[in-house]
């Protein structure tokens, strides 16, 4: 799932999906207003044929929430595949903005069970999914500091050259980059092309990154510059320009103080950690994310971010609310963990109010069904089995009288 990622030309690309009910899900603002589209894409994603919905788009505006109003082009076809079992696109219009979904005549490329606010249009054009893989270097690489070490899971080699490429091709080369600088950690000259990676992807959240650098690297007339053009520079409107000129610019003052102060990300004080609450109740998009995420390497504290997933039928209107959490790691107050576990977990837990006694913790799987449940104490810390549980996702709620007061998600190993 992809969660408010703005306007800016993203992509969720390549992958492999299979015994899912919900496959790929665009939460929110993913889309955006101006034309030619922009926004969130998915391409040459695989959907076995046991996924239950394959792509869907929820929010509340349709003016900015959603995916990318063109998925694909006429120039290359979106290249993903379809399960063809619930819904393949599941666009509700009242919701989001409408897409153009583009399909070539590869097997099951084509959407054939949608619903709301989704087309399809037939392009000849090729999807690109096989030509567009990137070479990836299982060596390690060898800088002038020496070599980087052994490295298990595939370091990106650089692409020396982007000449001829354009489109999505271009922004997928730079992207790859973008890993490959990101990794190379000893590369004497691995900020500059950072910079410049990031400078030619052109967009709003690239510029984030540039600024992000600035204060890596202690340049803070420079970071502030480049933040105060984004809004203008990438002609942002709505939600997105208030993110960034209210909520993001609190947090870059905050963090330009800290620097100047030479004080660590954890040594705020009592007005900043106000600011940050502030931001991590009120933000909407990646502000919200980055507040809640400093409180808690603050202080250990919670946050649960509410988001819905589509109807579990395609006639039906039940919708299901999740949650996602950043908590606040294993000896936190209300927290279950360890995450992910294998035979038992440990719930950490006080009520809101020390007479409560009717206080339970249910497990729920994939489909909805509860799988554990049982009554926990009313404060402490208390072991529970999960051990005859099956390897996967579960969901867990914590409720005081049939009020949910706690949730997330857990894996059994």
């Amino acid at each position: 799932m992809v969660w408010n990622s703005g306007s800016a030309d993203n992509s969720v690309k390549d992958n492999t999906v299979s015994n899912l009910s919900q496959g790929m899900i665009s939460n929110y603002i993913n889309r955006g207003t101006s034309s030619p589209a922009t926004g969130l894409q998915f391409l040459c994603n695989a959907q076995s044929s046991n996924v239950g919905t394959c792509l869907s788009a929820l929010g509340a505006d349709p003016t900015q929430d959603g995916m990318r109003a063109e998925q694909g082009s006429n120039s290359r076809a979106a290249g993903n595949t379809f399960a063809h079992l619930i819904a393949d696109i599941y666009n509700p219009t009242a919701q989001v903005g409408a897409v153009n979904y583009f399909h070539n005549s590869a097997p099951n490329t084509e959407p054939t069970i949608n619903i709301g606010a989704a087309t399809t249009t037939y392009t000849g054009a090729s999807d690109g999914c096989a030509a567009s893989t990137l070479p990836i270097s299982t060596s390690p690489i060898t800088t002038a500091s020496g070599t980087m070490g052994t490295v298990f899971f595939g370091l990106p080699t650089p692409i020396t050259s982007t000449s001829g490429l354009s489109g999505i091709a271009l922004r997928e080369a730079l992207l790859h980059n973008v890993a490959a600088y990101s990794f190379a950690t000893e590369m004497p000259n691995r900020i500059s092309l950072l910079h410049s990676t990031y400078a030619a992807l052109g967009d709003a959240y690239s510029d984030l990154e540039r600024v992000d650098l600035y204060l890596q690297t202690n340049e803070l007339e420079a970071a502030n510059s480049l933040y105060n053009g984004i809004v203008a520079n990438r002609s942002l409107t709505g939600t997105e320009a208030y993110e960034f000129s209210h909520w993001g610019r609190q947090l870059l003052d905050i963090s330009i103080a800290l620097r100047q102060a030479n004080k660590s990300s954890k040594a705020i004080n009592t007005t900043q950690v106000g600011i940050l609450a502030s931001i991590a109740d009120s933000a909407r998009m990646w502000a919200k994310v980055r507040a809640q995420n400093w409180l808690q390497l603050y202080d250990g504290r919670s946050s649960i971010n509410t988001f819905l997933y589509p109807p579990i039928t395609s006639g039906g209107n039940q919708r299901q609310v999740l949650e996602s959490s950043i908590t606040g790691g294993d000896a936190a107050q209300n927290a279950v963990y360890p995450n992910p576990a294998t035979d038992n977990i440990m719930v950490n837990y006080i009520a809101s109010n020390d007479k409560e006694n009717n206080i339970q913790i249910q497990l729920t799987d994939l489909l909805g069904r509860v799988v554990l449940q049982q009554p926990i104490a009313n404060k402490g810390s208390q072991k529970i089995a999960i051990d005859k549980l099956s390897p996967g996702l579960y969901f867990y709620t914590i409720r005081e009288h049939n009020n949910i007061t706690l949730s997330g998600k857990l894996v059994k190993k």
